[in-house]
């Protein structure tokens, strides 16, 4: 089972028993594949999201927890049973889909209940899908991902800014009265991880461009060879046939 956990970040340790349980408990069904799950998650979770936005969050954040723990579970039932899945493909697009609609629409109810915080919202949105940018440009580009970067890389990626940290900060602001800290906390989160990638990601950059292929245009000499370098460099993230795509 523990071949099968593909991060350490520090919300791992809270979801990790209840994932591996229900990998234990889903794994030998025969009816229920990853896919299954992965269209499960996507259908509870679009349900998270309109609950969110119609204020009913009595009943939106359990669901925002369970969906976080299933997440987990459609990966590792795929790479435990070595089966590949057609739809983990697309699942960290379709988790980026779904979770840009969850931070949508706290903003929203946060304005809709103070008047207020709108534009730290609309921030919010546009930080962490460019963290996600920069975490899969450094991937395509590097070969790996950035928790596969050394003891720095690790360790950003074990307090980084995601969504089960922001499901956390959205618990806890509810549960005080202030829905409106969410926003406040997941913005510098947010904010923090994109310094933090993009340090990295230059720095990691720039001592691999000297073995960079040849960036000629089309047709010139030794375009084919940049050709299928850069080829092979676009692939390597994608060669697991599982729910393994780019992604923090």
């Amino acid at each position: 089972m523990k071949a099968t956990q593909k991060g350490s970040h520090l919300t791992s340790y809270v979801n990790k028993p209840l994932e591996d349980l229900l990998v234990y408990l889903l794994g030998n069904l025969s009816v229920l594949s990853a896919d299954h799950i992965t269209m499960i998650v996507n259908a509870l979770a679009f349900i998270v999201a309109y609950l969110i936005a119609a204020g009913r969050l009595s009943y939106a954040l359990p669901l925002m927890l369970l969906v976080c723990i299933l997440d987990g579970v459609d990966g590792k039932i795929a790479r435990l049973l070595g089966k590949p899945t057609r739809i983990g493909k697309l699942e960290h697009s379709l988790d980026f889909l779904y979770e840009q609609a969850w931070y949508a629409a706290i903003t929203w109810l946060v304005f809709k209940t103070t008047g207020s915080y709108l534009h730290l919202g609309l921030a919010w949105l546009i930080t962490d899908a460019y963290v996600r940018h920069v975490y899969n440009l450094g991937w395509i580009a590097v070969g790996r991902p950035i928790k596969h970067w050394g003891t720095i890389g690790r360790a950003i990626t074990t307090v980084d800014g995601r969504r089960n940290i922001y499901v956390w900060y959205t618990i806890a602001s509810h549960a005080a009265g202030k829905l409106h800290t969410a926003v406040i906390l997941s913005l510098a989160h947010a904010a923090a991880t994109a310094i933090a990638y993009t340090a990295l990601t230059l720095r990691k950059l720039k001592h691999t461009a000297p073995n960079a292929p040849s960036r000629q245009k089309p047709g010139g000499e030794g375009s084919s060879a940049a050709s299928q370098s850069a080829s092979s460099r676009l692939q390597s993230p994608a060669a697991p046939t599982s729910n393994t795509t780019p992604g923090p």
